[in-house]
């Protein structure tokens, strides 16, 4: 005896289905026109269902049947649709609820960056004034430390006097001596101011610089202004030209030459020295704090030369400067 196995496929309940509804149909269809056959035939006698009539009914059963299962399949096509589309939601709703998530933290992030990087920078301010301050003092530890004792001598001090004769400048800066061409770099400048006059600009202000000479430049201004003159018994109105400001500039800092070179023979003082008469000549030096103990020297040398000295000392960083409510120097 053989064993017939059998097995169960999802969907053939609802094929089974159709069938025996369309059997069914079927069955109640042959009874139906048995039913009016046997009463045609009561009625007439003569009339029978013919074969084309019995193939459209059948046709038509078929097609009742494949509408159906039709039906049947989009039914179960729309459950499916429906069923992902479910899914599908819920896959969505998971995912803004994650991107809301995820903003809510980028903010919280991004405040505590901007937290950060503030105190980050005021952190990194006060390391720079920190830094400062701290070069500052090194600096001051440095100056204090490398501070040569001087010894003072007594230098017999003569009156002091207002200079007007021939004046030589020099310029004492670090330990060294330096020739300032203080009266050529003035001739420069009203060569220079007289060209611009002659030229088309009619500036109310006007700003140059001339040289370099002997390492030395000069930035000069200069301001015109229209006033009444009088000459020659004629009154008229003339431009006027004023200097407002004369500043002398080195083109480089370590200019000039230690002040043992600057004063043994043959050094730059002795050269500039010759052809002058000490009783005509003064010698203006320009000078530094940190050169206060060669300015000594120099004019103890100068002192026994007979060459009285005017000493003009200038804060460290500033430059030679010169303007109309100036003061003339004063030699001792």
């Amino acid at each position: 005896m053989s064993r017939r196995s059998t097995s169960w496929i999802p969907g053939h309940d609802s094929f089974l289905d159709v069938v025996a509804n369309l059997v069914g149909i079927l069955i109640i269809l042959v009874a139906v026109l048995g039913k009016e056959v046997e009463s045609d035939i009561v009625a007439d006698g003569t009339q029978t269902i013919s074969e084309q009539q019995a193939r459209e009914a059948l046709e038509s059963l078929r097609a009742s049947a494949v509408a159906r299962q039709e039906l049947q399949r989009m039914q179960l096509a729309q459950l499916e649709h429906d069923q992902e589309l479910m899914i599908r939601r819920a896959e969505r709703d998971q995912l803004l609820d994650l991107l809301t998530m995820a903003r809510e933290r980028w903010e919280e992030v991004k405040q505590t960056l901007a937290a950060e990087t503030q105190e980050r920078l005021a952190l990194e301010v006060k390391h720079q004034e920190l830094s400062r301050d701290l070069a500052g003092m090194e600096r001051e530890a440095d100056r204090s430390k490398e501070q040569p004792i001087v010894a003072v001598e007594h230098l017999p001090t003569p009156m002091a006097r207002t200079v007007f004769e021939e004046e030589l400048h020099f310029r004492l800066s670090g330990g060294r001596l330096s020739v300032v061409p203080l009266d050529v770099l003035l001739e420069q400048m009203k060569l220079d101011f007289r060209r611009t006059l002659n030229s088309t600009s009619r500036e109310q202000v006007q700003r140059n610089i001339v040289g370099p000479i002997n390492d030395y430049i000069a930035e000069y201004e200069v301001s015109l202004e229209q006033r009444m003159i009088r000459q020659g018994g004629q009154t008229g109105t003339a431009m006027v030209a004023s200097l407002q400001q004369l500043t002398i500039l080195p083109v480089r800092e370590d200019v000039g030459v230690p002040i043992e070179q600057a004063i043994q023979t043959g050094g730059i003082v002795q050269i500039e020295l010759a052809g002058r008469v000490p009783a005509k000549t003064t010698i203006t030096v320009w000078v530094y704090p940190d050169s206060f103990a060669e300015f000594r020297a120099l004019k103890e040398h100068l002192y026994h030369l007979g060459y009285p000295t005017a000493a003009r000392p200038l804060p460290m960083g500033r430059p030679i400067m010169g303007s109309p409510d100036g003061s003339r120097s004063s030699a001792q």
